[in-house]
């Protein structure tokens, strides 16, 4: 009985390096897009806030555009985002802010390409845009 154990453990020698070298890249791919996914979520939420501060700023009477878009590049380079474009809509319609009344929506809509925001060093198979969106009334 004990040879035959010893001769089974003989012939099964690098069986393991085997199974873990079919193993270990999906393993590994699973990982990363574990991680790659989680940043996604983190900076559409920083997206988010970016637009949150923009929006903020355009509420106020007597702002336009370019403090609005000031606000949300501040934002963006405080969070170390890069790539970012912002579109400001006035009641769903593009347009200054200046011109908003008390009461109108304005939209602030930060976006950036997924591509500009994975750690993954391949970025071929990583497309689409990630946004971020914060609607406040004109005070």
């Amino acid at each position: 009985m004990t040879t035959l154990r010893q001769r089974s453990r003989t012939r099964r020698r690098g069986a393991q390096a085997v199974e873990f070298a079919l193993v270990a890249p999906l393993f590994f791919l699973f990982i990363f897009a574990l991680v790659d996914i989680g940043r996604g979520m983190m900076v559409v939420s920083l997206l988010n806030n970016a637009a949150r501060a923009g929006v903020r700023v355009g509420a106020i009477p007597g702002k336009s555009n370019s403090d609005i878009q000031t606000a949300v590049n501040q934002m963006a380079t405080g969070q170390r985002l890069s790539g970012t474009t912002t579109t400001i809509t006035v009641n769903g319609a593009a347009q200054d802010a200046s011109t908003a009344q008390s009461g109108d929506s304005i939209t602030v809509t930060v976006s950036a390409p997924a591509s500009s925001v994975t750690w993954l060093p391949v970025q071929w198979f990583i497309n689409g845009t990630l946004r971020g969106q914060f609607t406040l009334p004109r005070e």
